[in-house]
């Protein structure tokens, strides 16, 4: 006859059991999703690669201007709204805080010839969007128990995606809010997941 003893270290055995199986299941959940938005992000941007041609906010220009003459700013016979403004020497770079630097900072690294190939661009908003997927994972797990569905859902994002089909700065920002969240987690003491601990995180960051 089994004691109660047998019966707690059954349970316990169990116990431990449940959470082996539950992290052999995480360690093929965050690798299938990446896969996943590796794939769906490639396609879209594939398929919009003509639209990373267009200039709408002048990020292209600016990071163009920059790589050329060191100068975040403009050319100076030109506005930003192309419209003539006082004569200077031709191709001078006038600085500008037009618009945030961090983005076109980043575009300048990948301007050739005084101009930026649309497949870099499509390249680096891959790698934003798939690092941001993984990070949405990375958090979700440290806050909640259900971690690949708030992934899955940032990886399909409608609005995300056709963000990272235009030369703007929607995917560099999720990125950065997602990294800041993150390094926030780090510097707090691990704790178990609670009731509170969602709605709270979503007051700050939402």
């Amino acid at each position: 006859m089994r004691t109660g003893v047998h019966r707690v270290f059954d349970l316990r055995r169990l116990g431990a059991a449940a959470r082996l199986e539950g992290a052999h299941r995480s360690a093929w959940l965050l690798p299938s999703i990446v896969l996943a938005a590796v794939a769906l992000r490639a396609a879209v941007l594939a398929s919009g690669i003509n639209d990373l041609q267009i200039d709408p906010d002048s990020y292209s220009r600016l990071a163009v201007n920059w790589a050329d003459s060191g100068v975040f700013g403009f050319e100076s016979e030109l506005d930003p709204a192309g419209e003539q403004t006082a004569v200077v020497p031709a191709r001078a770079v006038r600085p500008t805080a037009y618009r945030p630097p961090a983005y076109p900072w980043l575009l300048s690294w990948l301007s050739v010839d005084s101009r930026l190939p649309p497949i870099r661009v499509a390249a680096l908003h891959l790698i934003l969007g798939v690092a941001s997927v993984g990070l949405c994972y990375s958090i979700a797990q440290r806050i909640g128990k259900i971690a690949w569905l708030p992934a899955l859902a940032f990886a399909c994002d409608p609005i995300l995606l056709r963000q990272s089909q235009l030369v703007m700065t929607e995917t560099l920002a999720a990125f950065w809010v997602l990294l800041s969240w993150r390094c926030w987690l780090w510097l707090l003491p691990d704790q178990e997941p609670s009731k509170l601990m969602m709605p709270k995180h979503a007051a700050v960051f939402g």
